[in-house]
């Protein structure tokens, strides 16, 4: 999952239309009873830009959409139902509200469906109906997804515009993700974070990584390369790694995390000298660009 700041989205201009707002109007009508399907076309329309900010990737995972595969629109919050709160009717009114769709593989669509789970342990209380303006029209303001009267429902799902990913979330060597706070954890288990195609993928990922970092080493190691050529080798790989956390690559949340914790992700693999030359080649990357600055060693 990756951050999306508000400031990154445009505002569609269809919800400024007189179409949109009879189509609110005939929502708030029925209610539970209104026909999403029939109106399907309006979601198309307005998740197809946000599908473009999201990088054509899944907002939970981040599986990079091929010609293997697809993205369906989730409702961060559920316009039918609610898993964990029989009693509510489900989020309707968000139905058609866009910063309410998050762009999702079928696994995690799958995987999260109507779950929608808040810290009442916190105060949190759910939204039991529609807010209303004072002249009885839909707010959409309070309808956004970083209004407060959403946020004063504590929800446990991260959501990529409102929260920062990194704060919530820990990949390991073997790779798998977990929640670094339970916001992260439950979401995690909520959206199977964990599933086999996911832990697979990312862990071909994070073991390239490592048996790129030992080969350079062992030839060093055994003279077969001098110094200058380790450091160029080791250039190649850190800047992959930078590379991968680029917005637009897959899982580049998990590459994030590996540059940004490398020393205690990768160097522990190693033993005695080895790890603390690979140390001090990669503060000199982060430096300088380069391991091999003249002067550093």
């Amino acid at each position: 999952m990756i951050r999306i700041g508000q400031q990154q989205l445009e505002v569609p201009g269809l919800i400024r239309t007189k179409t949109y707002r009879r189509l609110i109007e005939k929502l708030l009508r029925e209610k539970q009873d209104h026909d999403f399907d029939g109106h399907r076309k309006y979601i198309s329309r307005l998740s197809k830009r946000l599908k473009g900010h999201y990088r054509n990737k899944c907002g939970y995972c981040e599986t990079k959409v091929n010609s293997a595969g697809y993205l369906t629109v989730d409702h961060y919050r559920p316009k039918k139902k609610v898993a964990e709160d029989r009693t509510h009717p489900g989020y309707y009114w968000l139905g058609y509200e866009w910063t309410n769709f998050l762009p999702a593989c079928h696994g995690c669509n799958s995987a999260k469906s109507n779950h929608f789970p808040i810290d009442s342990q916190k105060g949190g209380i759910r939204v039991p109906g529609p807010p209303m303006t004072a002249d009885r029209q839909l707010d959409f303001n309070a309808c956004r997804v970083d209004s407060k009267i959403h946020q004063e429902e504590q929800p446990f799902l991260l959501h990529p515009i409102v929260d920062t990913p990194q704060e919530h979330l820990t990949f390991l060597p073997d790779g798998t993700v977990k929640g670094s706070t339970s916001r992260g954890n439950i979401t995690v288990q909520v959206c199977g974070l964990c599933r086999s195609d996911l832990v697979t993928d990312r862990k071909d990922f994070i073991d390239r990584i490592f048996k790129a970092l030992g080969l350079p080493f062992r030839q060093f190691i055994n003279n077969e390369i001098t110094k200058d050529v380790l450091y160029y080798e080791l250039d190649k790989i850190f800047t992959k790694i930078r590379q991968a956390q680029e917005p637009h690559r897959p899982y580049s949340r998990l590459g994030w995390f590996l540059f940004e914790h490398f020393p205690t992700f990768f160097s522990r693999r190693f033993g005695g000298k080895t790890q603390h030359q690979l140390r001090k080649a990669y503060n000199r990357f982060r430096k300088h660009g380069t391991c091999g600055k003249p002067g550093d060693e």
